[in-house]
């Protein structure tokens, strides 16, 4: 017979601190009172553990007041304290690491900029993540605040249970122990992941994911690649790694994908065939304003300069961008019966270009999906600026919001970051 888990006394504490510090996130300013009304939980908990809180500074009793239904006897609202401490956030890519520190309403108080040279090895991009990180420690330091985690992001598949970078594409990067790399050198919790799935996270603590407990997140990037939000919490999958989209196969006997597999979205519905689609029609002799070089090929363009070729009527760029959002529809469409989300959001540099894919994506949608879904609304992402640096802090929000045994006890401000200079 299978062994029952019990459940002890610290396991419960944590449980119920996060019910509280998750309430307080969505619903802030609330009174205790209301707390209890709305999670179940009884006063005299809600009162020891907020009390707890307080104590910490991680909650704060606000200046509104609720009225009680004991008249004269107004309740004192709690909201969480965005100066409970100062997050540290980092973006890793292929062309620059992004680094900033924030407080806990994801407001950027301080940046760092730096390009990284595409050929880089690992071992000399991660040097740099960590030296920059160890500058935003430093910095973060002089407001003798807690330093309540670090997040970093980065492109390709991350084990984000163990810290492990596990492939990154165009690179070859191959299980990267970021925890000894990066972690090490700090005495408080470093939070890794897939860049995709933490500007997901963003969307939804401060984007347009907020509407539904479920919902899917589509980025149209270089490539495709998504989350799926399941009661409030994005599914990471055995190993992480849930959500790569791109790699659907929606014809099986298409071209090969750089995966190995045959006719996968990517090819249809990404940037990169969009792009694609330009070039075949310029290499077929197709006017348009695009640039091109003296013999007529096509030469380096952004989704900005496809955008502007498509409101200048340009007939190359409209009929690339119709074909790629058609493909984008379909794709989409599949999700939504497969997965029946309450709402679907679509981020990605492919944005740019909303006016004209949204329309034809939300078409092709309503001729595929299995039912027409008056509760399923398809938008596009709030978070466009600094969207995958939020996303980042935002994870490491939710592990304060989910996981208290993580984030309290917190680390004293005055430990010095290993290594820092």
């Amino acid at each position: 017979m299978p062994t029952r888990k019990s459940i002890n006394h610290n396991d419960m504490r944590n449980m119920n601190l996060a019910v509280i510090l998750n309430h307080l996130h969505r619903q802030a300013p609330v009174s205790r009172s209301q707390i209890a009304r709305h999670t179940g939980l009884n006063r005299a908990t809600i009162t020891n553990l907020t009390r707890e809180l307080i104590s910490r500074g991680l909650v704060i009793e606000a200046e509104t007041a609720t009225h009680s239904s004991l008249v004269g006897h107004p309740s004192i609202d709690l909201t969480i304290n965005p100066d409970a401490g100062r997050i540290i956030a980092a973006e890793i890519t292929d062309n620059h690491i992004s680094t900033v520190l924030t407080d806990l309403e994801a407001s950027i108080l301080w940046r760092r900029d730096e390009p990284v040279d595409k050929e880089a090895s690992i071992e000399k991009t991660l040097a740099m993540a960590l030296h920059t990180l160890q500058d935003a420690y430093q910095t973060a330091l002089t407001w003798d605040l807690p330093i309540l985690g670090i997040g970093l992001g980065l492109q390709g598949m991350v084990d984000f249970f163990n810290d492990i970078l596990l492939y990154t594409p165009g690179h070859g990067w191959l299980d990267i122990p970021l925890g000894t790399i990066i972690g090490d050198h700090f005495p408080t919790p470093l939070f890794t992941g897939n860049i995709v799935h933490m500007t997901a996270q963003g969307e939804n603590y401060f984007g347009d994911a907020q509407k539904t407990e479920n919902a899917l997140f589509v980025s149209l990037d270089s490539a495709i690649d998504g989350a799926i939000f399941f009661n409030d919490t994005i599914l990471p999958g055995s190993e992480g790694l849930a959500g790569s989209f791109g790699h659907m196969s929606l014809d099986s006997l298409g071209e090969t994908c750089t995966c190995g597999n045959r006719g996968c979205w990517d090819l249809f519905a990404s940037q990169a065939a969009l792009i694609r689609r330009i070039e075949e029609q310029i290499s077929a002799g197709q006017p348009t304003i695009l640039r091109q070089d003296a013999s007529g090929q096509p030469t380096m363009f952004s989704i900005q300069d496809i955008v502007q070729a498509a409101r200048q009527s340009d007939q190359v760029a409209l009929k690339a961008l119709q074909d790629t959002a058609e493909w984008i529809g379909a794709g989409i469409a599949n999700l939504i019966n497969l997965m029946n989300p309450g709402n679907v959001v679509i981020g990605g540099s492919m944005v740019a270009a909303e006016e004209f894919l949204l329309p034809i994506i939300n078409s092709e949608i309503d001729k595929r999906i299995l039912r027409p879904c008056e509760n399923c609304s398809v938008s596009i992402a709030n978070i466009r600026e600094n969207a995958g640096l939020i996303g980042i802090v935002a994870t490491v929000i939710w592990n304060i919001l989910n996981r208290p045994e993580v984030a309290m006890p917190l680390t004293s401000a005055r430990v010095v970051a290993s290594g820092a200079s």
